[in-house]
């Protein structure tokens, strides 16, 4: 089984669909702020960010509106993806971090603060077990992601990376690439699609990262 893995679109529907309709892969992962939402030939599945339109995602969620191989992936939700005798378990963490919002009840978030998560959906995906993947739009703290000499890592997120010790940790939100071993995880931050994508080769339990018409492999 060979996943894409996307970053951030930010609604860039021309690069979007060039990756799509050139890479060969069975599913593709896309970590939020995809901000376009449209029919596709493969299947998409994605987590929120803190760019999109959340009326078409509650649409989404509700039934009311419906794409053709694109699946929103609600928070603590498992999706089992299966291809002969490979099935990998997926989940995530929807949305944001806002520190004045992550003690309030999800109901009482309203507009564009409903792209902020709160302590209950983290309590709720640090529950998962057996998951392969976990995708989250925020990077965990503690992982030395480092922008002008601050961890810009989310702790709450950090709970949910120690907590469910997936085989990869997937975030984006930062827009660069980042790699790390953390005890049994591989942690994997994805930049723009228009500079980069990776593949997930689940037989081979290895990643290669696409860029610019350039490839290496990485393990």
């Amino acid at each position: 089984m060979k996943i894409l893995l996307l970053g951030d679109v930010h609604n860039d529907v021309e690069d979007l669909k060039k990756i799509i309709d050139s890479v060969k892969c069975d599913f593709a992962l896309q970590i939020g702020d995809l901000g376009i939402y449209s029919n596709h030939q493969e299947p998409i599945y994605f987590i929120a960010g803190n760019h999109e339109n959340w009326d078409i995602i509650e649409a989404m969620n509700n039934g009311t509106i419906e794409f053709e191989n694109l699946r929103h992936i609600k928070t603590a939700e498992i999706i089992s993806l299966k291809k002969n005798n490979e099935i990998i378990h997926v989940s995530g963490l929807n949305g944001n971090y806002s520190p004045k919002d992550y003690e309030l009840k999800k109901q009482q978030l309203k507009g564009d603060r409903r792209s902020h998560f709160t302590k209950n959906d983290v309590e709720k995906c640090k529950k998962l077990k057996g998951i392969d993947v976990f995708l989250s739009h925020e990077a965990p703290a503690g992982i030395n992601l480092m922008k002008r000499g601050n961890d810009v890592g989310v702790e709450p997120v950090k709970e949910i990376l120690d907590s469910v010790k997936p085989m990869f940790f997937l975030f984006g939100h930062h827009h660069i690439f980042f790699e790390k071993i953390i005890g049994i995880t591989k942690v994997l931050g994805l930049g723009y699609i228009n500079k980069e994508y990776c593949i997930l080769d689940i037989e081979k339990n290895k990643i290669e990262r696409i860029l610019l018409g350039d490839h290496y492999t990485k393990f």
